[in-house]
């Protein structure tokens, strides 16, 4: 039989990263088709592991190779081996069903039978059905390999050592023959100055993510191989707190059981940089997001990249509100061009968002201007003696706040040596209670990184009040800000938005249901809650407000307006000191009732809203 003659086959290849595996294959299924006289039409190839599940999505390979099948590119389809095809029992029996229905023989060379002969066409029945039983037996042997390997990387962690990802800039493992050390974290002389560097330089008074970039850049560009540092790559330096600070949890997920919660690794190694620096870095990102001078178009709002995305945290953008009516470009709302405030990730494809609120920014503008005037501006006509009474009042509390830090700190620590106490006795552990002590070390594991996280959370809590309480010593004690100054910048958008930024953190808008929302606002005097209705008519509208001390808002959607009013509720608390709580729940206090206890309370904000027309 000569080559214009022969017939075409072509090979069905899967490996993992392996190519000396690969190309065994490839050598293997070469011999066959030279055997049977076939030439190669085709590799279908590719690098996979795990198994595969037809009820989400064919691999690459699977899906190239019966494509061409369907057109009859090729005569018959070599495998190296049943589990090549298909490591699951029901993706292996589809794909061959599928492949005998086509007409196209397949032959597996570990078993050296083919689905369908290629003389007779005639279908062996009895091997495709054999073919289901190899696929029970891939996708249990699959079962037990990610059990052992899962296990294996368990042992791995709890003996400090990384096996999962890979180190980041500034660390390497340390590597050699012992099984017990060669994936430890140690530093990487050549690289670690360079992570240190991009912290000490973005906190220098002049540093930005640019500036870092270029200087990293060239002073490292030996190191770096003639690569450019990036904007976004030093942003990842900055963000990666779980590793420069000498710790990184992994999370494992137990192949056996996908029900239970996965289970926390945590490995140490040499520090980097301390944890003030980080946070001192991280401060300064956060603070940029919303410090930074805005785009142009943007440079008249007060409120630009204080609004964030309950879902997506981005921040919102601005837009310009058309007219309703023919002819009629833009709205004008209180004698200005009015905008709306919206979060555009979801629009621009540019991540998931499944936010739906948006904000008219005449109301919500005014409303927490009023919001500062009324709560954040209350010391503009103090005198002497009362700023004086209300300094010292806050210097206690950052004195009480400075006290406590400490004390979780140390917290911390003894958590840190109950976990090291339990996995001691877990390695020290005779055999007959082997077993026994790995339960607890994994329970006292899972508990004491809880607490750690919580203990970590209240630190970083407290530092944030302390900060927020240094501000209000500085406002205390600025006598420029006045009544007088305050009414002199009504109508002055950038001075105004200074004012926002010095005392406003963020604003959360909340949807409640089509034009009601609660605006999360975080001050430096903690979080407030307004509460905001745009289905109000006429000129005269009212917004209400009430301060976390004395309410906090359960929700149980993120991100996107409720379904039901029963899906989110006030609790109140210090009841004692609000007025008009008789007749409510202080544990359920729906939208409305709030707003009632908010005016018995004279938490109100009113406002005008003047819509004009304006033709173009």
């Amino acid at each position: 039989m000569g080559n214009a003659t022969m017939k075409k086959a072509a090979f069905l290849v899967r490996c993992s990263t392996n190519k000396q595996d690969y190309d065994r294959q490839v050598r293997d299924l070469q011999l066959v088709a030279d055997r049977f006289r076939y030439s190669l039409y085709e590799i279908y190839g590719e690098h996979i592991t795990g198994k595969d599940d037809t009820t989400k999505r064919d691999r690459l390979s699977i899906i190239r190779v019966r494509k061409d099948a369907e057109l009859h590119k090729f005569d018959v389809l070599l495998v190296a081996e049943v589990s090549r095809m298909s490591r699951d029992s029901v993706s292996g029996r589809v794909y061959v069903r599928q492949f005998c229905n086509l007409g196209i023989p397949v032959y597996f060379r570990d078993k050296m039978k083919w689905t369908i002969d290629p003389q007779t066409m005639k279908e062996d029945e009895s091997f495709v059905k054999e073919l289901g039983l190899y696929f029970d037996g891939a996708a249990e042997y699959l079962k037990s390999m990610k059990t052992q390997i899962a296990s294996g990387r368990r042992n791995s962690l709890m003996n400090n050592q990384l096996v999962v990802g890979h180190p980041p800039i500034g660390y390497k493992k340390r590597g050699g023959t012992d099984k017990y050390t060669k994936n430890e974290l140690v530093i990487d002389e050549a690289l670690a100055p360079m992570v240190k560097d991009v912290f000490a330089m973005y906190l220098e008074p002049e540093g930005t993510l640019k500036s870092v970039s270029l200087a990293i850049s060239a002073k490292y560009s030996k190191e770096l191989k003639g690569k450019r540092k990036t904007v976004s790559g030093v942003q990842q330096i900055l963000c990666r707190k779980e590793y420069y600070t000498g710790e990184y949890t992994v999370y494992m997920s137990d192949p056996d059981n996908k029900d239970l919660e996965p289970e926390p690794f945590t490995i140490t190694f040499e520090p980097l940089i301390d944890q003030e620096t980080f946070d001192a870095a991280t401060e300064k990102r956060d603070l940029k997001k919303s410090t930074d001078s805005p785009y142009p178009k943007q440079a008249i709002h007060p409120l630009s990249r204080l609004i964030k995305c309950p879902h997506c945290e981005h921040s919102f953008s601005p837009r310009v509100r058309s007219g309703d009516k023919p002819g009629e470009k833009h709205r004008i709302i209180n004698g200005k061009k009015a905008y709306s405030w919206i979060c555009m990730t979801r629009i621009n494809n540019a991540g998931e968002c499944n936010s739906h609120v948006n904000l008219n920014n005449e109301k919500t503008e005014t409303i927490i201007w009023d919001l500062i005037k009324k709560e954040l501006l209350t010391f503009a006509d103090l005198n002497k003696d009362d700023r004086e009474t209300r300094i010292y009042d806050l210097q206690q509390k950052i004195a009480d706040a400075q006290n406590q830090i400490p004390v979780y700190e140390e917290e911390i620590t003894r958590q840190d040596r109950k976990i090291k106490r339990a996995y001691n006795a877990y390695i020290d552990a005779p055999e007959i209670a082997l077993e026994k002590a790995k339960e607890d070390y994994h329970k006292t594991l899972l508990d004491a990184t809880k607490a750690k996280e919580d203990y970590a959370k209240e630190i970083k809590l407290l530092k944030k009040q302390i900060k927020g309480w240094e501000k209000s010593i500085d406002y205390y004690n600025n006598s420029n800000i006045t009544t007088e100054y305050i009414d002199s910048i009504e109508d002055k958008e950038d001075e105004k938005r200074k004012i926002f930024l010095q005392l406003i953190q963020k604003i959360v808008p909340i949807g409640i249901r089509p034009g009601v929302v609660i605006l999360q606002t975080h001050t430096i005097n903690g979080i407030y809650w307004v509460l905001f209705d745009g289905n109000q008519v006429g000129q005269k509208r009212i917004a209400h407000y009430i301060h976390e001390s004395f309410a906090v808002w359960h929700s149980t959607v993120k991100g996107e307006i409720q379904s039901s009013e029963a899906e989110s509720y006030f609790s109140l608390k210090n009841t004692d000191v609000l007025v008009g709580t008789e007749d409510v729940d202080p544990a359920h206090v729906k939208f409305r009732e709030m707003q009632m206890v908010c005016e018995a309370n004279e938490n109100v904000i009113p406002y005008n809203y003047i819509y004009e027309r304006a033709h173009e």
